[in-house]
């Protein structure tokens, strides 16, 4: 918890702040019998006044009634959610019978929606399907008129109360029933700035046409994104949206990590996004950004997670598809994988059909001077499953570039001569020799991987730093001596080999901890055998590092009696262990 945090949680036990409210709750709207705000702008009844109605609880005049046809609370200014980059959603709703159908994607019931006619659809939670013994809660984000994004798991009952509650930022958003994750789409197109287009809860107002039949109670809006365990929190009744406490800042959110020794790409340039001129969402950064991926398995829902060109469906068409990938700098490519397009519906075998069939790779340096590499390069078709690795692998050969190029020229016989992927990595050195996770630093996570590739005897050729054809010790010593230019021993990290790394690994205790291959450089173990006993210490002394400061200073290695002295001296600060 910050230190101001800490500040406003000492003042209110004091008394003096006992109603306060978190900085990021930006709206809020119990429905206590009115539409009243507690943070945020009062709402307005359209068509109301709106019947007051027992609540979750079962307390008299806690929620609102909404009639299901001309009925909802409109909220001035976009209540909260204007243009903002990420945040979180949290309400209360039980629909009742039969929902009013909305004009566009076969929903119906809408309960929260932004709406400016002719030019976007914003924030829409609503119904798979009119009625509620049928119909699951489904997450449409942003567009013209926005995609679904994420369906629920399972229909809302007729008549019963659920927690529903929606977290999206740049990277993606999450819908939660009943403080349960219900799914992920990563990425979209972000929500439109329009102060004059106010926030409707109970329907999809304006050219949306959805009202619907329900009970809402408790609207809260956040502008940063609540954990699991808090949304959890709000369902269970143990926090309100006022106790629950500050989520994690849009801008503080990490991407997602890639698999070791991958290089993170963006999209240079790309001939076309269907997305761009329409209300479909497959634009060519969801190739980069793990979106629908997971751990070699990728969704079959394209909205969001994948690339689809325009083909001949949409204006402008696109016959000549390609896509650009930028490496942030020239590296040196190993090969990439690539999940083909992978979207499948029951009796619609064209859809895979859509995947790229053949496709010359160029590639170029700084200069964007392209050069053929690989000529008609077959692909191979997506399975249309989400259980098995179906990336395939195609050798680069260790080619310098910056920049690569998909230049397609086939599908798979799919549709309007559309064209698309599911997912693209990059493997190979991305700039900094010995980075093996990618992360732009040298450090213990990296060492440690090389370790383990060591123990594991597989002589996978990126760890080969010597270039000997074996990954063994003299690989850990060219990654520690001339890489990284530190000392074995440096636990920390910070260029020198001195007591502050004994604070750290005493401080750790594992030392001979009788728990096998549970330690790492961090910890102590520098001989890179899982394990931090004495014969770290001995591989740690014998280098000569001790005390003499940066690698780069001439150090004096210790005499044999030296130092054994020293790792005598040194046995006898570890701590006890009771027999």
């Amino acid at each position: 918890m910050k230190w101001q945090s800490w500040l406003t949680f000492w003042v209110c036990g004091l008394g003096c702040c006992a109603n306060g409210v978190r900085a990021d709750l930006i709206g809020y709207w119990p429905f206590d019998g009115s539409s009243e705000a507690i943070v945020g702008e009062d709402g307005f009844d359209v068509n109301g006044p709106l019947d007051v109605a027992v609540d979750r609880n079962g307390t008299a005049r806690g929620a609102l009634e909404f009639n299901g046809i001309d009925q909802y609370v409109e909220v001035s200014g976009g209540g909260g959610l204007d243009g903002v980059l990420g945040g979180t959603i949290s309400m209360w709703v039980a629909w009742n019978g039969f929902q009013d159908s909305d004009c566009c994607g076969g929903t119906a019931g809408s309960v929260l929606a932004r709406q400016a006619n002719g030019q976007f659809s914003d924030n829409i939670l609503t119904l798979s399907d009119p009625d509620p013994e049928f119909g699951s809660v489904v997450w449409r984000q942003s567009g013209g008129p926005a995609p679904a994004l994420i369906t629920g798991l399972d229909p809302v009952g007729d008549g019963q109360w659920r927690h529903i509650a929606v977290t999206f930022s740049p990277l993606g958003s999450e819908l939660f029933i009943d403080g349960e994750s219900q799914g992920t789409a990563v990425g979209n197109t972000p929500l439109n700035s329009n102060p004059d287009i106010p926030l409707s809860i109970g329907a999809w107002a304006g050219d949306g046409q959805g009202f619907s039949a329900t009970f809402i109670d408790d609207v809260a809006i956040f502008d940063d994104i609540l954990s699991g365990s808090q949304i959890a929190s709000l369902f269970d009744g143990s926090k309100t949206p006022e106790t629950v406490g500050p989520g994690t800042p849009v801008g503080e959110i990490p991407p997602p990590e890639l698999p070791l020794g991958a290089i993170r790409a963006t999209i240079h340039s790309v001939s076309s996004n269907l997305g761009d001129n329409s209300g479909f969402n497959r634009r060519a950064d969801f190739l980069v950004d793990l979106s629908g991926w997971d751990d070699g398995t990728h969704v079959i829902n394209p909205e969001g997670s994948m690339w689809l060109n325009n083909g001949s469906f949409v204006e402008p068409n696109d016959f000549d598809p390609e896509v650009t990938f930028d490496l942030g700098g020239v590296v040196s490519l190993d090969s990439v994988k690539v999940w083909n397009y992978n979207e499948d519906l029951e009796g619609r075998p064209e859809l895979l059909g859509r995947g790229v069939a053949v496709a010359d790779i160029l590639i170029a340096g700084e200069d964007e001077d392209y050069s053929v590499l690989i000529e008609d390069q077959e692909f191979e078709i997506a399975p249309g499953d989400t259980t098995i690795d179906f990336g395939q692998v195609i050798e680069l050969g260790g080619v310098q570039a910056r920049y690569v190029r998909f230049a397609i020229s086939e599908n798979h016989g799919g549709d309007n001569d559309f064209v698309g992927l599911s997912e693209v990595i990059f493997f190979g050195d991305g700039g900094l020799r010995g980075d093996f996770d990618g992360s732009g630093v040298l450090d213990a996570a990296d060492i440690d991987a090389l370790s383990a590739v060591v123990q594991a005897d597989t002589d996978e050729g990126r760890f080969d730093l010597d270039a000997n054809g074996q990954v063994d010790e003299l690989d850990r010593i060219v990654w520690v001596e001339e890489l990284k230019n530190t000392w074995f021993g440096d636990s920390n990290m910070d260029g020198e080999f001195n007591s502050s790394d004994f604070v750290q690994i005493f401080t750790r205790g594992q030392f001979e901890d009788n728990v096998p291959n549970n330690s790492g450089w961090a910890d102590g173990d520098w001989n890179g055998d899982g394990d931090f006993t004495t014969a770290d210490f001995v591989a740690a002394f014998s280098d000569g590092g001790f005390e003499v400061g940066p690698r780069t200073d001439v150090a004096a290695v210790p005499e044999p009696s030296s130092l054994t002295l020293v790792i005598g001296g040194v046995l006898l600060l570890l701590p006890r262990r009771r027999p």
